[in-house]
């Protein structure tokens, strides 16, 4: 099955190459040196709270010697990204010894595909009925927040050749990230490949998707501006039962905090190692240290902070009228007793939901099996 994405597909591999390249080394704090041989591909990995690009197959061949070895490796090819030669590693082993994960791995490599022949292989695939999700990118200018936001659109792979109407997903990223990431580093686009349902990314940046006592309306955004875009420019089913929302760590308590202010828009909620404790004193993140963190909620006990306490909202949700709640955490995450607590509430209230906790940590491993356990949950609203 070959996932494309448009712009990359006809010709411009390029520059998506190096805008891909920039936005990875944003979020790696250490990146090692090339040695020796030709790059053949950008590589992921964690080396405990660190994290990086490796450029190099000499490289990575040179951490991977030796066993056992304290290097975890996760899937970073996109399927949607075949415009350039990306490295395969399947997880085959995973121990937990001293509180290190040791994995044994398997190197598979993709060959480079030239534009034509790439074009050629979607021309196939869509002549022969296979599957094809197409990723659009998008600017609009939100009135809320008076500026222009990205958002990426996952498109169904029969969204042309009919007239149906399909359910949206909004699928919101995490605390410094940006809204290329789900596409960008889990296999979304393939998982979601012959299903019924539009996915959208939308830009958060560090705003916890909050209207923030700094004056920036990012809820306002998220749930005003951004359902109007998507209803006006796509075919949605543009109801409350066409509508969910998920997300990751900050996006994950902004999914949260939405379906419980604003049930009247989304039938499903999913969280994947939500920080929901953002709003309290001493919360993991540790946001009365952090300047951005308290310009958005204010001092503690201030409105912002007490009306968006999830864990306020979900004790005093009717449960006739909220969304479903799908939650997961892994069982080292630091974030899991929050976790736990939440759900905790949710239970003793009475609304509708499903808890997963699975091993796993705050990474993207553990929401790559969150988002393709989400899209195949039974919950999730079918198309009109």
């Amino acid at each position: 099955m070959v996932i494309g994405a448009t712009k990359s597909i006809l010709g411009n591999s390029t520059a998506d190459d190096k805008e891909r390249a920039h936005r990875s080394r944003r979020h790696a704090p250490f990146a090692p040196a090339r040695i020796g041989a030709k790059p053949l591909g950008r590589f992921f990995a964690e080396h405990r709270d660190r994290q990086w690009i490796v450029e190099d197959k000499r490289t990575i061949d040179e951490l991977m010697r030796g066993a056992p070895h304290r290097y975890t490796f996760g899937r970073t090819a996109r399927l949607a990204g075949i415009h350039s030669t990306t490295h395969l590693v399947d997880w085959v082993d995973r121990i937990e010894k001293t509180g290190t994960v040791i994995c044994r791995s398997i190197v598979r490599t993709m060959v480079r595909l030239r534009s034509l022949l790439m074009a050629a292989a979607l021309l196939l695939a869509v002549v022969s009925g296979s599957a094809v999700t197409e990723v659009r990118d998008h600017l609009f200018v939100s009135a809320a927040l008076q500026q222009r936001v990205h958002y990426r659109v996952l498109v169904p792979d029969d969204y042309a050749r009919t007239t149906t109407r399909y359910p949206v997903l909004y699928l919101l990223h995490g605390h410094g990230g940006v809204f290329s990431n789900w596409s960008d580093r889990t296999t979304v686009a393939e998982d979601m490949a012959g299903r019924p349902l539009i996915v959208v990314m939308p830009d958060g940046a560090n705003s916890w998707y909050v209207d923030g006592a700094n004056g920036e309306a990012w809820e306002t955004y998220l749930t005003k501006d951004l359902i109007a875009e998507i209803d006006a420019n796509y075919r949605t089913v543009p109801t409350r039962d066409g509508r969910m929302i998920a997300g990751l760590s900050m996006g994950g308590y902004g999914a949260v905090k939405a379906g419980l202010k604003h049930p009247e828009l989304y039938s499903f909620v999913g969280s994947f190692s939500g920080a929901h404790d953002i709003t309290r004193p001493g919360d993991v993140f540790r946001g009365e240290s952090k300047p951005d963190v308290m310009s958005i909620f204010g001092p503690i006990g201030s409105v912002v902070r007490t009306s968006n306490d999830v864990y306020a909202l979900a004790a005093s949700a009717s449960p006739a009228d909220v969304p479903y709640f799908w939650i997961a955490c892994g069982s080292n995450d630091p974030w899991l007793e929050p976790n736990r607590e939440l759900v905790r509430v949710i239970k003793s209230r009475g609304l509708r939901y499903e808890y997963h906790e699975r091993p796993g940590g705050h990474d993207w491993g553990f929401w790559q099996w969150s988002i393709r356990a989400l899209l195949a949950d039974p919950h999730l609203p079918a198309r009109h």
